[in-house]
């Protein structure tokens, strides 16, 4: 989880966890981040070749935990509106 918040932009990170981890349609993740369909699956390559990337960036304790969090509770409640709030960069950190 580190490595992804570490590496990516926030619309990476957004669309690269709900299509790899949710398996969420390109449509559906444009939608959140507000951008077209094609954008959505290029946020997605991107993401995919930052992640294999050697470039790294510190990520706080406490937004790795609060991402860690907000994962976990979507993935047990299958809710994902949190999540991709905070994907989206519309949910501060607490």
């Amino acid at each position: 989880m580190q490595l992804i918040l570490g590496r990516l932009t926030p619309s990476e990170r957004a669309a690269y966890v709900l299509r790899e981890a949710f398996d969420s349609p390109y449509r559906q993740i444009a939608e959140t981040l507000h951008v077209g369909a094609a954008n959505a699956r290029q946020l997605v390559s991107r993401a995919r070749r930052h992640i294999t990337a050697e470039r790294d960036t510190a990520v706080s304790t406490a937004s790795h935990q609060h991402f860690l969090q907000t994962f976990l509770s979507a993935a047990r409640a299958g809710d994902l509106t949190d999540l991709e709030e905070f994907l989206a960069g519309n949910s501060p950190l607490p």
